[in-house]
C-alpha cells in the first residue's frame, strides 16, 4: 500500500495559524460593552501595574469568566491598547488653555501629564520600564486612534511656541517628555528620600566629625519629595530652554548686524588756524 505524502493530507488535518477574533457571547454572561471592560481596566491601573493586569485577572474583578471579556477584546494586547487611549483622552479632556506666554503654557501642560501619570501609578510603571514609542504605535492603530495622535499634536504645539527651531524643540519634547515620566513613576512608587525610613535612620546616625557632607545636607536631602523634587527639576528645564532661547535671538542679531550695510565714514575737517590780523598804529 502507497504511503500518502504530506502534501497530500486533508485540509481538515493541517493546523491553520489564524488571527484570533472575538468569540460569541457566553450563556449567562453579563451584560458587557468593550468600554466598561476598558474603564474598569484603566480604573485598576490606579493599584496594579498595567503589565500585570491580565484579562483573567479583570474578569475576576467585573465578576465575569474571561470569555465575557474576549467576547470584545482578542486579547491582552488590545486590552492594554484600550486602556492607554482611554488613559490619553482623560488627559485630553483636561488640557489647559493657552494663554500666549510660553513658560505659563509649557509649565500648565507638564503640570498636567506629571499629574495624571501620577494618578494612575500602574500607567506610569508601565511607561516607566516599557518602550513608550512601541506602545504607542499600536495603540495609535484603530479605533480610538485620534486620542493618541490630539496628545501629540497639542505637545508639540505646546513645544512649539517656545520659539526654537525644530531640531532643539524636538530635543527639548524628549527630555521634558522623559522627566516626566519618570517624576510620575517615582511619586507615585514612594521612591523619594522623604518616604525612605530606613534610609533616614541610616543616616542620621552617621558621626558628622568622620561624614562632615553627608551631615550638612542629611536634613533637607531627607525632606526632598515627589512635589519639591518635579517643581526644582521643571524649573531647571525651563531655565535651559530660556537659555537656548537667549543664544537664538542673540545669533539672530549678529546675523542681522553682519548683513546691515556699512555707512559712509565721514573724515572730519581739519581746524584752520586763522592769524589774527595785524593792529593799526595810528600815524
Amino acid at each position: 500500500m502507497a504511503s500518502r505524502s504530506p502534501s497530500a493530507r486533508p485540509a481538515s488535518s493541517a493546523k491553520a495559524v489564524r488571527k484570533r477574533g472575538p468569540g460569541r457571547r457566553p450563556s449567562g454572561s453579563a451584560e458587557l460593552t468593550g468600554a466598561d471592560i476598558v474603564a474598569r481596566g484603566l480604573a485598576l491601573c490606579r493599584e496594579v501595574p498595567l503589565q500585570d493586569l491580565s484579562i483573567v485577572r479583570l474578569a475576576g474583578d467585573l465578576g465575569v469568566t474571561p470569555a465575557s471579556v474576549h467576547y470584545h477584546l482578542a486579547s491582552r494586547q488590545a486590552l492594554t491598547d484600550g486602556i492607554i487611549r482611554l488613559f490619553v483622552r482623560e488627559m485630553n479632556a483636561q488640557w489647559p488653555t493657552p494663554t500666549g506666554h510660553w513658560q505659563e503654557n509649557l509649565r500648565a501642560v507638564a503640570t498636567l501629564i506629571y499629574r495624571h501619570y501620577r494618578s494612575y501609578p500602574g500607567i506610569a510603571s508601565y511607561f516607566a520600564v516599557q518602550n513608550r514609542f512601541a506602545l504607542l504605535v499600536p495603540a495609535a492603530g484603530g479605533e480610538g486612534a485620534d486620542d493618541i495622535f490630539t496628545f501629540l499634536e497639542r505637545y508639540f504645539e505646546a513645544v512649539r511656541s517656545v520659539g526654537l527651531d525644530d531640531d532643539q524643540s524636538a530635543i527639548y519634547a524628549t527630555l521634558l517628555i522623559q522627566f516626566l515620566h519618570m517624576s510620575a513613576h517615582r511619586s507615585a512608587q514612594h521612591q523619594w528620600p522623604a518616604e525612605q525610613a530606613g534610609l533616614r535612620h541610616l543616616v542620621t546616625s552617621l558621626p558628622a566629625a568622620r561624614y562632615p557632607n553627608i551631615a550638612g545636607l542629611r536634613r533637607s536631602y531627607l525632606d526632598l519629595g515627589g512635589s519639591m523634587a518635579f517643581d526644582a527639576g521643571l524649573a531647571l528645564l525651563l531655565a535651559g530652554i530660556e537659555m537656548a532661547r537667549t543664544g537664538r535671538r542673540k545669533a539672530a542679531q549678529g546675523k542681522k548686524a553682519a548683513k546691515k550695510p556699512a555707512g559712509k565714514k565721514t573724515v572730519p575737517r581739519k581746524a584752520v588756524s586763522r592769524k589774527p590780523a595785524p593792529r593799526r598804529t595810528a600815524p
